[in-house]
């Protein structure tokens, strides 16, 4: 008896190990099958269906309409981040329905998906502002209205480490570029006439007021050591920059030239800058309005300054520019040239040679798609934000976003794209020289201050339902 009750113990111990073999063979089958799915569900993405693909990004939902306002990239750590709104509640993870819109950030890191957030105290608010600091380690995000909130945020994941309030003068307008996060955790915006600097703790900010009559601040930039503030304002079909010392505030020079845009909002959706250093002491920097290209040469030490310009009277939008050297530069534009109609173009303008070389990249982007502003890194690299329900993969090939009823927002790339990219580079064009002069002024920026709360209860956030449009 002993020795039956042994060799069915026996027996049961080796089924049971059977058992338990067979489980671990399955699970390992069940799991080697999951990835071979996940591996082909990454395969379909890239096929451009309506779930996420590496691009165009697509963020949305079908309940309400969710987009991207303004974009912006840093190189030091190939972040990628999208500032907008949205008023899908499925996308929020909430319950309020599509009336209500709350602000929305995304961060991608080397092209794939890295956070999400929602601002969820700041209903009724949506983000028309980002900036990510030259360290590549945070962000500054900024609402449209005049009770303006301004949001330092981790660039690595979304916390939130600083709020400012404060009421402005007019609404954050998402085509201009005047938004800056320094390194010494300064934040400087431009605010119609005036640029506001808000140097944490301190709840009073100076403000500096351009005396120029009817000026509006269109662009901020500064050099990498961030010594120099380069201030871009439109007035009366005026262009003006003023470099500054960043410290002081004072003028180190100041000129006008022509601008053929008939008011402040309308150059701001073709207007774009960009600054390339030799040294400390020497750098060019390059502004446009359309297809019109101002070059201003500088040497701090001793004080030499040179300018110059360029244009082709073509009708392209600039959406971003990127100064490649001293003399080339290359600008990311939408619109029309030659016989292509409703296109992204990269213009590569090369000022010693006073030639532009125009190619054109991906698909039709009309049909009422809403484009915004982007950024271009180098002569066929650039990140183009837009606003949609419809994306063009080919030629006679479209697809939907998410929904057929609400727009979502659109990042595109020619960096692995789904869509068919048509690179077609067009025969060199000889451009117009020197035709606007550049008139040395001397409008001052004179000083105020204005009350700014710094919030110690910070705004909290969840997490965007990244199921919801990230695949």
């Amino acid at each position: 008896m002993q020795f039956k009750n042994k060799y069915k113990g026996l027996q049961q111990q080796i089924t049971s190990n059977k058992q338990n073999i067979y489980m671990q063979a399955l699970r390992s089958t069940l799991a080697l099958v999951s990835i071979l799915l996940s591996l082909l569900l990454q395969k379909s993405l890239q096929a451009c269906t309506t779930a996420q693909a590496p691009y165009p990004k697509i963020v949305g939902g079908i309940q309400g309409t969710s987009g991207f306002k303004q974009i912006d990239y840093n190189q030091v750590n190939d972040y990628l981040v999208g500032a907008g709104n949205s008023n899908d509640q499925e996308v929020r993870g909430d319950a309020l329905g599509f009336e209500y819109m709350r602000p929305i950030i995304i961060t991608y890191q080397y092209n794939f998906y890295m956070w999400g957030k929602v601002l969820t105290s700041l209903v009724d608010h949506g983000f028309l502002g980002v900036k990510i600091n030259r360290l590549g380690t945070r962000l500054v995000a900024a609402n449209y209205d005049t009770e303006r909130y301004l949001i330092v945020m981790d660039i690595t994941n979304g916390n939130v480490i600083a709020a400012t309030q404060l009421t402005t003068i007019g609404t954050f307008d998402n085509y201009r570029r005047r938004l800056l996060l320094l390194d010494n955790g300064n934040i400087l915006m431009g605010d119609s006439t005036r640029i506001i600097k808000i140097a944490p703790p301190s709840i009073s900010a100076p403000t500096y007021t351009c005396t120029l009559s009817g000026s509006s601040t269109i662009g901020l930039l500064t050099n990498t050591a961030q010594s120099y503030l380069h201030v871009f304002a439109f007035a009366s079909s005026i262009c003006m920059i003023t470099v500054m010392d960043m410290a002081t505030f004072t003028r180190v020079y100041q000129y006008q030239t022509q601008c053929e845009s008939a008011s402040a909002a309308d150059q701001a959706q073709t207007f774009q800058s960009c600054i390339f250093e030799t040294s400390a002491t020497v750098d060019t920097i390059v502004f446009q309005e359309g297809t019109r290209f101002f070059k201003i040469s500088n040497q701090y030490s001793p004080p030499v300054f040179t300018t110059s310009t360029v244009h082709d009277p073509q009708f392209l939008s600039a959406r971003g520019l990127y100064c490649q050297s001293n003399e080339l530069v290359h600008s990311l534009m939408t619109g029309m040239y030659s016989t292509d109609f409703y296109r992204i173009f990269v213009a590569s303008v090369n000022f010693n040679t006073n030639k532009i070389t125009y190619t054109r990249y991906l698909q039709y982007i009309g049909g009422g798609m809403t484009l915004f502003h982007g950024v271009i890194i180098s002569a066929n690299q650039f990140y183009l934000s837009a606003y949609s329900t419809t994306i063009t993969k080919a030629t006679s090939n479209t697809f939907r976003t998410r929904s057929i009823s609400y727009a979502n927002g659109l990042i595109f790339s020619p960096m692995l794209t789904c869509q068919s990219i048509e690179q077609l580079t067009y025969p060199v064009a000889t451009l117009i020289v020197n035709s606007f002069t550049f008139t040395a002024t001397t409008y001052d920026y004179t000083s105020s201050s204005t009350s700014v709360t710094h919030l110690t209860s910070l705004p909290p956030t969840s997490n965007i339902v990244q199921t919801e449009f990230e695949g």
